[in-house]
């Protein structure tokens, strides 16, 4: 079972993970499940920022962003690296989240040595930051019940097999 309607203010609104500009510069979605979110305007604050009960997880990308290109419940950072997008989607399920992806656009760009081995910078409060057994992260709060987790990272190659039009090969790996 997935939500469906979130309470906002005194009424209640179907769930809209479609972004919308913050007064702070921020982007983040119109009505999710418990977290709220933001994504960076461009510049050197926080890439994205999860915070719900007390407690926030925010990352920071290794370098000033560029102002992002918004379309729905996604935030495309251009050219975080030549040929190398950036790009934010707000989820719903659940209990709301977001998922990153980089999106390099050509054999020149995955050459970057940049991008053997990304280092987010992470700051939080009101949780603990371990490592899970496959490399992922979680961050129990401290004083009582829920967490924030994310994956362990994944590179994949989605180039189209040669003489299978229309055909996707994914290799993927982990990063």
């Amino acid at each position: 079972l997935l939500p469906v309607r979130v309470r906002s203010g005194s009424s209640w609104v179907s769930v809209d993970t479609g972004l919308r500009r913050n007064p702070d510069g921020t982007w983040g979605p119109a009505a999710v499940p418990a977290d709220a979110i933001r994504f960076s305007g461009g510049g050197s604050a926080p890439l994205a920022t999860i915070s719900a009960a007390g407690t926030s997880l925010s990352l920071r990308w290794p370098r000033s962003l560029p102002s992002p290109v918004v379309a729905g419940s996604s935030a495309t950072y251009r050219n975080v690296y030549p040929g190398v997008d950036l790009v934010l989607t707000a989820e719903s399920a659940e209990t709301g989240g977001f998922s990153d992806v980089l999106v390099i656009h050509d054999a020149a760009a995955a050459k970057n040595p940049a991008l053997r081995s990304l280092r987010f910078g992470v700051s939080a409060r009101g949780v603990r930051l371990a490592t899970t057994k496959g490399g992922g992260l979680a961050a129990p709060a401290v004083n009582g019940p829920g967490s924030y987790t994310a994956a362990t990272p994944m590179a994949w190659d989605s180039r189209v097999a040669s003489g299978a039009a229309g055909t996707a090969a994914p290799d993927a790996t982990s990063a």
